[in-house]
């Protein structure tokens, strides 16, 4: 228990040259409630996905960079137990860059989605979180990923807020906060800066290689959302689970397809689309200039 530096330890050097990973997961095996990860001299380099244990903390400081290694082809941080589920995981801070102009998902390899999900598989998340209740994320600037900053799937009780997008616009589907269903009692606020897909999504089903867990979303709340020449501000997508009771509110800037988007996309052929009680106040968006980003303006 206790608090942990993580440059106190020999096998962390945070020099942006040595990879990190293995010190770095020492600490958070250590049964460490805070492992703190101080400004390093360059940045932490890892080369596999760390892994957070039940009950604890990552801080990182703001201006730390945690850099995925080239053509490590890998998730950067989940939980520890997808199948049993874990409790009271917090991440704070920390610059997490995932690099994308050195590593490639199947998906951008082959351009096919619709297979079956694999957990195995590098679907090119920055952060993975499965089967977690009490979760919190806050303070995070999120750089360059190959699909998603954030994908969380079967969460309870759970906020992500204040985070940053720094994304280069390589992939053409670099979503912000990716939230599969079953989820509820959740919060996400206060999200800054463009991405090249949707800033939140909130899909109860997903379908193909992207469908971690699929279930009803309900009693969440989105509030602050704020791009300039993003893609959506804040999509649902229901495919034969319900989503109800959620509150849109605040949403700022320009969005080249949608401020708020509801969708069903055949992701299940048959299945309804189900989606009620949805209040959405306070959206104050336009189109951007036409020619900013690739792709046509939508109405």
């Amino acid at each position: 228990t206790g608090h942990i530096d993580a440059l106190t330890r020999p096998d962390v050097v945070g020099d942006g040259l040595h990879d990190d990973t293995s010190g770095l997961q020492a600490a958070l095996d250590s049964g460490a409630s805070t492992v703190h990860l101080p400004p390093p001299t360059g940045c932490y380099l890892i080369s596999r996905p760390l892994v957070i244990h039940s009950g604890q903390t990552l801080s990182a400081h703001r201006s730390a960079v945690i850099r995925l290694a080239d053509h490590a082809h890998a998730h950067m941080l989940t939980n520890d137990d997808h199948a049993r589920g874990n409790r009271g995981i917090t991440i704070l801070g920390g610059i997490w860059d995932g690099n994308n102009q050195h590593q490639t998902c199947e998906y951008h390899e082959t351009g096919r989605w619709q297979v079956a999900y694999d957990p195995a598989r590098y679907l090119g998340v920055l952060m993975q979180l499965v089967n977690v209740r009490d979760l919190h994320i806050s303070g995070l600037t999120l750089k360059d990923p190959e699909t998603y900053g954030i994908q969380l799937g079967d969460v309870r009780r759970f906020t992500v807020e204040d985070i940053t997008f720094d994304y280069n616009m390589l992939r053409l589907n670099m979503d912000g906060v990716h939230v599969h269903g079953p989820a509820q009692e959740g919060r996400i606020a206060n999200l800054k800066g463009a991405t090249n897909d949707d800033q939140v999504a909130l899909n109860a089903d997903d379908g193909a290689m992207y469908e971690v867990t699929r279930g009803p979303i309900s009693d969440i709340e989105v509030q602050g959302i704020w791009a300039e020449d993003g893609y959506t501000g804040v999509r649902l997508l229901s495919a034969g689970s319900p989503i109800s009771r959620v509150h849109i509110s605040g949403i700022y800037g320009s969005f080249r397809y949608y401020g708020v988007s509801f969708t069903h996309h055949h992701v299940h052929p048959g299945e309804p689309s189900l989606i009620r009680d949805v209040t959405i106040d306070g959206v104050h968006c336009h189109k951007p200039i036409s020619g900013s980003l690739p792709g046509p303006l939508k109405s």
